[in-house]
């Protein structure tokens, strides 16, 4: 009976009823001692996963540079979002582990080989790690605890099957049925496309020609459009040129980008646009009410319908990624639900914050 009571004291100091407040540091001892006893917020336990244990001392070390400078409030927040976290990772961990998911080693040398080419070499690669503050061991250990997690997600979702101990509950492989439904919905907005003419346009008008005594005229507009011309057509850059001397579109600096043939804009730009000129050929001084455009094509479109044999790939992928995050969310919501969780409230708080995952667009 002895033995019973003692086990019921320490398990109460082990397992506070609320989720401790996070507080300073602990003091030190006299000089030159080793570090004082840790109090019970740094040696207690911050939750329990099933078996597994997460420990205040846990949550601390992943958020000690994070909460630096900040007020207790935020302090506070950031403990409980990083132990929601971690109390999720635990238990995809443990998902991964209870079915065994084994990841291939050749595929995770070859995805950091990969890496080590992007920064540049080894020794690139040895400098990020050490900006990151991971060493090659815990990098390595990292990149594959997201994969197995990734693979658990693929493996509820359809994507592979561990022996006949698993079966997919939430697809994310459209059907054949379901990529032509889409591409027969979305004809006219995604997959027809009309002719259209990515445009540079420059306004050179009677204002920006005015002399300080008088007024501009169309001789004086004239002039300065062919120096202009003369200008582009030898190598100078149309945005500058533009932002210099158009008085009506200098923000846009004569970008006027992809414009189909009834694009409210003025019909001579347009139809010197849609015209047999070659692409990147700089008008000549193209005259209307009040001055001169000049115009430059850089790009043409014609009116296309894509086939369906073109467009199903990208439909596919479109699809699946639009379902990813919420299948990834009901997946999860799953293990959480199914696991033990103390105290109760987190569990809670995870299952609220993933089905507002699968509600999003």
């Amino acid at each position: 009976m002895r033995m019973i009571v003692a086990l019921s004291v320490v398990l109460s100091a082990l397992l506070p009823a609320q989720p401790p407040a996070l507080p300073s540091p602990s003091p030190t001892t006299n000089p030159g001692t080793r570090k004082a006893r840790p109090d019970l917020f740094e040696s207690g336990v911050a939750a329990m996963v099933n078996r597994g244990v997460i420990t205040v001392a846990d949550v601390r070390e992943e958020i000690r540079v994070r909460i630096v400078g900040l007020p207790p409030a935020e302090r506070e927040r950031e403990y409980e979002g990083t132990l929601l976290r971690m109390i999720l990772e635990k238990v995809m961990d443990q998902g991964t582990q209870r079915l065994q998911l084994i990841l291939n080693d050749q595929q995770v040398t070859s995805h950091i080989e990969n890496l080590k080419v992007l920064h540049g070499g080894e020794e690139g690669f040895r400098e990020h790690l050490s900006r990151i503050g991971r060493t090659y061991e815990e990098f390595t250990a990292e990149l594959k605890q997201e994969w197995a997690r990734d693979l658990l997600v693929s493996a509820y979702a359809g994507e592979r099957r561990i022996g006949d101990r698993l079966r997919p509950e939430h697809s994310i492989k459209p059907t054949a049925r379901e990529i032509r439904e889409y591409y027969e919905r979305h004809m006219e907005d995604e997959f027809s496309n009309v002719a259209a003419a990515e445009i540079w346009a420059m306004t050179i008008s009677l204002a920006s020609v005015k002399p300080r005594t008088g007024r501009g005229t169309m001789e004086m507009a004239l002039a300065k459009a062919k120096l202009i011309v003369e200008d582009l057509r030898t190598g100078a850059d149309f945005a500058i040129l533009a932002k210099r001397y158009d008085r009506i579109s200098d923000e846009k600096k004569g970008y006027e980008g992809w414009r189909e043939e009834d694009a409210p804009m003025n019909p001579k730009i347009l139809m010197y646009a849609f015209s047999d000129v070659e692409i990147g050929e700089v008008s000549d001084p193209i005259p209307f009410g009040r001055g001169y455009f000049i115009v430059k094509v850089t790009g043409r479109k014609t009116a296309r319908t894509t086939p369906f044999s073109e467009a199903q790939s990208d439909i596919r992928n479109k699809l699946r990624r639009s379902r990813l995050v919420r299948t990834t969310a009901q997946v999860r919501e799953r293990l959480v639900r199914n696991a033990y969780i103390w105290p109760a409230v987190y569990k809670a708080r995870l299952i609220g914050g993933l089905r507002a995952d699968q509600r999003a667009p």
